[in-house]
């Protein structure tokens, strides 16, 4: 798939000769907001999945709509149900909503639930308040009475004002969506999809003679919305003879619906079916002439598609959305006034007069789908992000900028911006110090009791001298080697006074070039280094890889990244070279077959620079769950014997090679940190 330019896809300078050079476009991280699992997003969403140039993750409000008999239909994408609660209406509610966004690592979210839902307000106030990207995508609101509609407007109102980009579904919402808006925000439309496979397999009608009795079909709710009245008033206008309507569907309605009908007609002409299962709709449609839909407001109407898939003209109301997107009057069907009786009978007897001319009406149903297809809208979707992206391009160049020697600290680095989050980073680190010391006074002896890994991102120029006593500590309660040394020793069962630990760092940035290995080679001591290929490929390119840096990482400025050369000299000199993936987005957010790219890729491209395979990744943000799969398989089918994660802990008999803990640490870490997270 191609997309346009933007922040995430930019290259600059000349292209290098060199191969592992060559760097590629960063994927762009999506996060998808939705009420719950609906089979109208599936296609898309599927169609994400197989992108390439993209990952998402879908996090939904509940599990299932519970005025519908979908499931939980949630496709290839990586997905996460959210705790919440779920009030009479079916209106959701899900407190952890702002921990989520805070702990979910995406370029841009799409939020695609309901605007009356406190979980959407809560996630549009929140997002607009941090400035990250984001976009309103659903069906546009139905127009209601005066005062119903403007309390409605209010919590519309205050959702769009906030968005990016609004997204409608179909052309018809985009134009909807465009009346409410003075502001110039960027809108599109994106359609609903689904695959109709089962539809397009149904024969086509070939032939039907003059005055042949039409059978016109109607599937829908039994609910006073979908203009149910206004075909029993349209039927009763109707010639006696030459046609038959069939009734698919359930409601509060049905009942009396049945009742109304039946009083008319005594025979056969109208049938009521009930509900059909969801999979096997497509059957309905088989032996029908002409679908109707006389509904008085439909924000999509995926019966439309679903009818002119299965080779039927349609009758439909302009209150249907998807009706202006197909059908064309005279073509494929008719776009008749809503509640206008007299519009559907003239409409009805129409075909009825002349039903030889449907088969050909219906062979111009499935050709107004031509461009129908679910990869068209991922590709529209994916431009149009990246589009809105396209306007972090300024703050992104500032930020390369002001990336100097003088400003690289920790206090720069890591203090955040807002007041808010500084209370926060503080009041952490408060907390953080009073257990600490509180522990430490308790218990003062404390020795090794296991094996371990140890994670460091970043060892500073101000850090020199404290991680030198770092590692001369380390050495003095363990005996420093190599990860798999570690493994195979804890396999063993190593003993008290014989515990092993390996040093590890993640990220790759060129800073641990410096006096970090200056420290290791003076002690003698070997690590390993886990990289993202994709950030190393930039470093000839200093603005891709600032985008990347803050792309990737969770520091306030760029970090240079390193060099292939510089991963080439680790390797000659005995450290170890991992694999941190391609492009340091998590596993977790990756559709399946993107993941084992990844993991193939990068493993290729260190093999390229340094000579030698990594047997070892290091799982970006220590995510090891999917819901698409099994990740540590993942690794193994790749060629990977070790897997690191973030959790802390020991190393020992039971561990899983490919689920390996790791303790976290830094180089500005006190020797008494140290002792409380890594001795007993």
């Amino acid at each position: 798939m191609t997309r346009p330019s933007g922040p995430f896809a930019l290259n600059f300078g000349p292209k290098s000769s060199s191969p592992y050079e060559a760097s590629e476009p960063l994927p762009l991280r999506i996060g998808i907001l939705m009420d719950h699992p609906s089979p109208h997003m599936l296609s898309l969403l599927d169609a994400l999945a197989a992108c390439g140039d993209c990952s998402a993750e879908v996090l939904y409000f509940g599990k299932s709509d519970p005025e519908r008999n979908w499931g939980e239909p949630v496709g290839s994408l990586p997905y996460r149900f959210l705790k919440g609660m779920t009030w009479s209406g079916g209106f959701r509610t899900n407190p952890a909503i702002l921990k989520v966004l805070r702990g979910t690592k995406v370029d841009i979210w799409i939020v695609n639930s309901v605007y009356t839902s406190l979980t959407t307000l809560l996630a549009a106030w929140w997002l607009d308040r941090k400035k990250i990207p984001w976009v309103y995508m659903n069906e546009p609101a139905r127009a209601r009475g005066l005062i119903f509609s403007a309390l409605k407007n209010v919590p519309l109102r205050f959702v769009l004002r906030r968005a990016g980009g609004i997204i409608g579904m179909g052309q018809k919402a985009e134009e909807m969506y465009r009346l409410l808006l003075t502001d110039g925000v960027p809108v599109c439309s994106i359609p609903y999809y689904i695959k109709l496979d089962d539809f397009y397999q149904l024969p086509a009608i070939l032939n039907l003679q003059e005055k042949e009795q039409i059978e016109f079909l109607t599937v829908c709710q039994m609910i006073k919305r979908k203009g149910l009245d206004i075909l029993l008033h349209a039927c009763k206008r109707l010639p006696h003879e030459g046609w038959q309507l069939t009734v698919v569907g359930k409601g509060p309605l049905r009942a009396q619906l049945e009742r109304q009908f039946a009083h008319s007609w005594f025979n056969d002409r109208v049938k009521f079916v009930g509900e059909v299962p969801y999979k096997d709709r497509a059957s309905i449609f088989a032996g029908k002439h002409v679908f109707i839909l006389p509904s008085r407001w439909d924000g999509w109407g995926m019966v439309v598609p679903e009818a002119l898939a299965a080779g039927l003209p349609v009758i439909s109301t302009n209150g249907v959305i998807s009706a202006h997107e197909f059908i064309r009057n005279g073509e494929n069907g008719f776009i008749i006034p809503v509640d206008d009786p007299e519009a559907l009978k003239e409409a009805m007897s129409w075909f009825i007069r002349n039903s030889s001319v449907i088969p050909e009406m219906g062979l111009a149903a499935r050709e107004s789908l031509r461009d129908y297809r679910p990869e068209v809208g991922a590709e529209k979707l994916v431009g149009f992000l990246s589009t809105i992206l396209s306007e972090r391009q300024e703050m992104l160049v500032e930020g390369l900028k002001s990336n100097t020697d003088a400003s690289m600290s920790w206090r720069s680095l890591t203090t955040p911006r807002h007041l808010s989050g500084r209370l926060r980073f503080h009041g952490r680190r408060l907390i953080k110090n009073l257990v600490i010391n509180a522990a430490v006074c308790v218990k003062r002896r404390r020795n090794a009791n296991g094996s371990r890994i140890l994670l460091y991102h970043l060892v500073l120029r101000e850090d020199r001298q404290r991680f030198e006593d770092h590692v001369r500590f380390l050495s003095d309660h363990f005996l420093l080697c190599s990860v798999a040394d570690v493994v195979r020793s804890a396999s063993r069962g190593g003993k008290e006074n014989s515990y092993r630990l390996a040093i590890t760092f993640d990220d790759g940035f060129r800073v641990l070039m410096g006096d970090c290995l200056e420290v290791l080679d003076k002690i003698g001591v070997r690590g390993s280094f886990f990289v993202p290929t994709g950030f190393i490929a930039s470093s000839h390119r200093p603005e891709t890889a600032a985008r990347f840096s803050l792309h990737a990482h969770y520091f306030n400025l760029p970090l240079e990244p390193m060099r292939p050369e510089d991963l080439k000299r680790l390797a000659d000199s005995g450290h170890e070279v991992g694999s941190h993936g391609v492009s340091h987005i998590s596993l977790r957010a990756m559709p399946k077959e993107m993941a084992k790219r990844e993991l193939i890729e990068s493993r290729a491209r260190i093999a390229e620079w340094t000579g030698k395979a990594p047997v070892s990744f290091a799982y970006p943000y220590g995510d090891t769950k999917s819901s698409v799969g099994e990740p540590s398989n993942w690794l193994q089918e790749a060629g990977y014997e070790f897997g690191l994660t973030i959790q802390r802990g020991k190393v020992d008999r039971s561990s899983n090679r490919l689920l390996l803990p790791r303790d976290h640490a830094e180089g500005n870490w006190s020797i008494r940190d140290l002792k409380f997270f890594l001795l007993s």
